[in-house]
């Protein structure tokens, strides 16, 4: 059985893992008047481009018997060093996407805080999130 301070440590990691980036994310838009599209768009282009895009890279490469998927996943560095290529790029792009494109109303400086606040509120819920499930 676990431990009650081990779940109340989990609730309390997970309820500061939500609300600290969106607080932080209400305090610059009260403070400075900006728009919090650009925290919600960091939010959905990070799931998009970081989580949902990659897989399918994966599948091609990893999941299908083909000389590469064994090579891959037989060799530690190779593989750490794919994985970190695959998910770079397809982070740069997920930014490249939303600066470029979906983000081209948004012209004040302030701008790639509030993105940068919702980018990394988004990435400390998932890398935490699989942490506590595993």
């Amino acid at each position: 059985m676990i431990n009650n301070s081990v779940v109340i440590s989990l609730y309390t990691m997970g309820v500061a893992i939500v609300t600290f980036p969106i607080m932080l994310a209400v305090l610059l838009k009260i403070k400075t008047k900006i728009k919090i599209s650009p925290f919600l768009i960091a939010i959905l282009v990070y799931f998009t481009f970081s989580l949902v895009c990659p897989t399918f890279v994966h599948s091609i490469f990893l999941n299908q018997n083909r000389p590469t998927s064994g090579f891959l996943q037989s060799n530690v560095f190779v593989y750490s060093l794919y994985n970190a290529i695959v998910i770079g790029l397809f982070d740069q792009l997920g930014m490249y996407v939303a600066f470029k494109k979906l983000m081209t109303t948004h012209d004040d400086k302030r701008t790639p805080i509030m993105y940068a606040f919702g980018h990394a509120g988004a990435d400390v819920f998932i890398m935490c999130f699989f942490t506590v499930i595993t």
